[in-house]
């Protein structure tokens, strides 16, 4: 009779071969020249180096030192 702990790497493995089995999802590419954030207009060399990028400079910046901010320390 299989006890908890074999249990539980019986679970562990099914988990591992359900996360090798997820694909990642795409974000569609955006060819709206206005930033999803803000509403600010997005420079064309920063469309022309980025296809498809749906935020201008200034938000992503925010968004990263944000990120930065609340991120836990290792």
């Amino acid at each position: 009779m299989p006890d908890l702990i074999d249990r539980a790497q019986e679970l562990d493995v099914q988990r591992g071969e359900l996360i090798n089995q997820v694909q990642p999802i795409k974000a569609p590419l955006s060819n709206d020249p206005w930033c999803w954030t803000c509403g600010d207009e997005i420079p064309a060399k920063r469309r022309a180096a980025m296809p498809g990028v749906p935020h201008c400079v200034h938000c992503v910046a925010a968004a990263e030192r944000e990120r930065k901010h609340y991120a836990r320390p290792r």
